[in-house]
């Protein structure tokens, strides 16, 4: 092909934004532009999206170049329809048609997606025009027939918890109608007992943001508490035009395997809407721990050293909160945490500001709690150790570990001050004495020798 005209020849044209999805009652609208960087060399002069009929040809179209839309308003698309499949068309043109040119084969690119296009018309020889025609199809899924739902399965929901729990959303739809209907949302009302015996809600808690969202800080359930009654609901919603039969007319429902009381559930007037209500009643209970010390029951540590205590705890170090040692929090600069299962580490800095004697560690979780005892024991003499307990010994096993097997952590030999009184030890003696005797009988016997010598 010679181009008889033009300084520029463009073998590409892109443009983006273009609305290529829509659902069934959508009006068609026409949102492409020019990429970026292609502005000045092409404009869009018209989508288009259209019906066609098994020969190809437009039933019904709509142009967002209002001249190319058809005269008989039959065929004019005004909204696309469930179970149909439409074509879309985009027809791009030079800015400069004097100056520049398309090429004759070219891909025109469509939201990053690239169509090939061979252009077949052009005007005196020259590509100023392409058009890519019924370029991209789309069909929408066919329109479900509304049907009513008579049974409803709600599966796995949280219906119990212990004080301090969060309430939190967990229930899901099961059964053969479960696409016919979605969760709304989840929520607990805090009853309380007014003065007159009447029992009200006074606070709540929403699974859904915008619904939690509405109530006062002072109404939100954030966590339940002890000795308090709450109730559980659900609010359901069908979707796609389907609608929910009426309790007279035989609708059901199940709540993690149970049978719901019937006169629990109401529907609203469009028959859209249900509320399940007073499903479950609770009062929250303190957690019993289940957490227990897998090593350090009745490890000791001598003053004096620079070792450190461990103690290993089965809990999730996940759900680990702190250390406390005879009541009091310890700092957290003060010891070390890592997983497996809780793996606690008292640092000598700490250790060395406890008294002599035993104390308490009691390690806190999110759920419960675990205490142990373990010895701080006075140093002697000039060593100074570190007793620790086997990992999965009992209480007493560790008890009897710790008169049997020592680590030493630190030896360090007194030379600063000299030992004297009590702190003696008489053997020293003893061996000195000894040797004292031993060299002055070596003595006078050379001593006699040397005289005989000498006589």
């Amino acid at each position: 092909m010679e181009y008889k005209v033009g300084s520029r020849v463009f073998d590409r044209a892109e443009i983006t934004g273009a609305t290529l999805q829509f659902n069934d009652g959508d009006a068609p609208v026409f949102t492409a532009q020019v990429a970026a960087g292609e502005e000045g060399k092409y404009l869009i002069d018209s989508e288009q999206w259209s019906e066609l009929d098994e020969n190809g040809n437009k039933v019904k179209w709509c142009s967002s170049n209002k001249y190319d839309n058809p005269q008989d308003e039959s065929q004019l698309l005004k909204t696309f329809e469930a179970g149909k499949t439409y074509y879309y068309s985009v027809r791009i043109i030079l800015s400069m048609m004097t100056v520049d040119s398309f090429t004759e084969k070219m891909p025109v690119i469509i939201n990053g997606e690239s169509f090939p296009v061979t252009n077949t018309q052009p005007i005196s020889g020259d590509y100023m025009t392409v058009y890519a025609t019924n370029i991209k199809s789309m069909t929408l899924p066919s329109r479900q027939v509304p049907e009513d739902i008579k049974t409803i399965d709600v599966t796995n929901a949280t219906l119990t918890y212990h004080a301090g729990d969060a309430p939190k959303a967990t229930a899901a739809l099961s059964g053969e109608n479960a696409t016919k209907y979605k969760i709304v949302y989840e929520y607990w009302e805090e009853m309380e007992k007014q003065s007159d015996g009447t029992v009200v809600p006074v606070r709540f808690w929403y699974s859904d943001a915008a619904e939690n969202a509405k109530l006062a800080d002072s109404k939100k359930i954030t966590a339940f508490k002890e000795g308090k009654n709450y109730m559980y609901c659900i609010k359901l919603e069908a979707v796609d035009g389907n609608f929910f039969a009426d309790v007279d007319t035989g609708l059901t429902m199940t709540l993690n395997g149970e049978t719901v009381d019937a006169s629990k559930i109401t529907v609203d007037e469009g028959c859209d809407s249900l509320y399940a209500m007073e499903l479950k009643t609770m009062q929250p209970t303190v957690a019993q721990s289940t957490y227990k010390f897998l090593e350090g029951e009745n490890v000791s540590w001598s003053q004096g050293g620079n070792g450190t205590l461990r103690f290993r705890v089965n809990g999730e170090i996940s759900k680990f909160t702190g250390v406390k040692v005879d009541g009091t929090l310890v700092s957290a600069d003060n010891y070390t945490a890592q997983s497996g299962s809780t793996i606690i580490t008292l640092k000598s800095g700490y250790l060395k500001d406890l008294s002599v004697g035993t104390h308490k560690i009691t390690v806190i979780y999110t759920d419960g709690e675990c205490s142990a005892d373990f010895e701080i024991k006075r140093a002697t003499g000039g060593t100074t150790t570190e007793t620790t307990t086997e990992g999965g010994k009992s209480s007493s096993e560790a008890a009897t570990a710790t008169t049997t097997a020592t680590a030493t952590t630190e030896s360090t030999t007194a030379t600063n001050a000299p030992k004297t009184g009590d702190d003696s030890n008489p053997l020293v003696w003893i061996v000195l004495l000894a040797a004292a005797c031993g060299g002055m009988a070596v003595v006078v016997r050379y001593k006699s020798k040397y005289l005989e010598k000498k006589m």
